[in-house]
């Protein structure tokens, strides 16, 4: 009802803290509707505050990481959810073996390590590190069937940034 009464006035600048937090899908995706017509109609700047990933993608040009109240990175949510966190990679295949994963884990640029069903699922510390883990999985014999790559996105750039803590 608070977020109503402000959308009503068409601020200039809108602060929001935590602005979806208890609404169900239906009055979330209606907010998010009223905030962009609010920026896009009326030209105005929406600062919020949210831990929710979905939130960020959804409604931000433009991000701040805070840290203690301090800024401990900037920017777009794309910048940083390829930049900042880890890089996931998913190699299947198989002949994937405990040596090898422990092998793997072993790395200092590896996070974590582990093997499911017909697949090696490696969290890596910098992109550098997924040719080095493909080239372990090849030395090992391991047949490989394909190789995937992705950021961990926001969630994991935010737990990066915070040391692990959300």
């Amino acid at each position: 009802l608070a977020i109503a009464r402000a959308l009503v006035h068409r601020p200039a600048l809108l602060i929001l803290d935590e602005p979806s937090l208890g609404l169900d899908e239906p009055a979330r995706d209606a907010l998010h509707r009223e905030l962009f017509a609010l920026v896009r109609n009326e030209g105005a700047t929406v600062l919020l505050t949210t831990k929710d990933a979905n939130e960020i993608g959804a409604l931000c040009d433009e991000v701040a990481v805070m840290d203690h109240g301090r800024i401990v990175a900037a920017g777009t949510p794309a910048s940083l959810a390829n930049h900042t966190g880890a890089t996931h990679v998913r190699i299947q295949g198989s002949g994937f073996t405990a040596d090898l994963v422990r092998l793997i884990g072993s790395r200092r640029d590896v996070l974590n390590a582990e093997s499911q069903h017909d697949s090696l699922l490696v969290e890596v510390g910098h992109d550098g590190a997924c040719a080095a883990v493909v080239n372990l999985v090849v030395e090992s014999g391991a047949d490989i069937m394909a190789v995937e790559r992705s950021n961990g996105g926001l969630d994991a750039a935010y737990r990066a940034l915070l040391g692990g803590v959300i």
